[in-house]
């Protein structure tokens, strides 16, 4: 199968302190990148390659902070724009600069998400606001995640016909959770998706190089 592209950018930390963050004690947990230069070789080469797509996902900043960042993401479709490629970008934000999220490169914002009720008045906006952009969740399974919470993220995204991805907790004992609620939902509808851990992209991660696998 062939890989997705995925540049982490973490140039500061980030602020959500997610307790199962794959950042902690990770052997990169400390270096700060990738540069732009860095970006732009990564992109050519996989572009050469025949990719038309990459991935944006990391320590959150470069979201949270998009004035600050806003010549880090001008550099960035200046590539997309000579490339001709588009991006999708992963993050916990909330993301509300309506410019940004109608920015003619970006293909699919994915959400992370812990609680359903937290992300269903963001989805409103999203759906008010930015009514053609593509959305999917990303829901990781905990051991303190309960079915009935898992059949409302369900219920959501088929009322708004977005989709939804249930990844597999990496690094901890998620008790038999993951399992359990794949072996009822799996099937329930074709926008939700279950996703066990595991490496699917090749990835540029802050210190410049390329990696086929995050935990290094």
């Amino acid at each position: 199968m062939k890989k997705n592209i995925s540049i982490i950018p973490k140039y500061e930390d980030c602020p959500h302190k997610c307790w199962f963050c794959i950042w902690k004690g990770h052997k990169l947990e400390n270096v700060y990148g990738p540069s732009l230069k860095d970006i732009e070789t990564f992109l050519f080469k996989y572009n050469d390659l025949g990719y038309k797509r990459f991935s944006i996902s990391g320590s959150d900043v470069v979201f949270e902070k998009l004035n600050e960042y806003k010549n880090w993401w001008n550099e960035i479709n200046k590539i997309c724009d000579e490339l001709n490629m588009q991006f999708d970008i992963h993050t916990k934000s909330r993301i509300y600069d309506k410019e940004f999220l109608k920015n003619r490169n970006l293909r699919k914002l994915v959400l992370s998400t812990e609680k359903v009720e937290d992300i269903k008045e963001y989805i409103n906006w999203l759906k008010e606001n930015i009514p053609n952009l593509k959305i999917r969740l990303v829901k990781v399974i905990t051991p303190d995640s309960f079915y009935l919470d898992i059949r409302k993220y369900c219920d959501l995204i088929i009322h708004y016909n977005i989709q939804m991805t249930f990844k597999q907790l990496t690094g901890y004992n998620d008790n038999g959770n993951y399992y359990l609620f794949k072996s009822k939902l799996e099937n329930y509808h074709p926008n939700i998706l279950f996703l066990n851990k595991g490496d699917y992209n090749i990835y540029l991660m802050p210190d410049g190089n390329e990696y086929e696998k995050f935990l290094i």
